[in-house]
């Protein structure tokens, strides 16, 4: 069975479904939906989200490798 954990971290940002949409989108609650009636299951801006946590991590990793032994 796949824990909540492992969900979040397979799923990138999945707390942020709740950001501020961009202009033309809706939720209703189940899907976003744009101005011209196209539905969708994630957030608008997902892959920037995505890009953001992977920069976040690779920073992370680079601070932990630049540590002294």
């Amino acid at each position: 069975n796949t824990t909540s954990q492992e969900i979040r971290r397979l799923i990138p940002n999945i707390s942020r479904h709740l950001e501020r949409l961009p202009p033309g989108f809706i939720n209703n609650g189940y899907q976003y939906m744009d101005a011209f009636g196209e539905k969708r299951e994630r957030h608008p801006n997902m892959r920037r989200f995505a890009g953001e946590d992977a920069a976040e991590a690779n920073e992370r990793i680079e601070m932990f490798n630049r540590r002294p032994l």
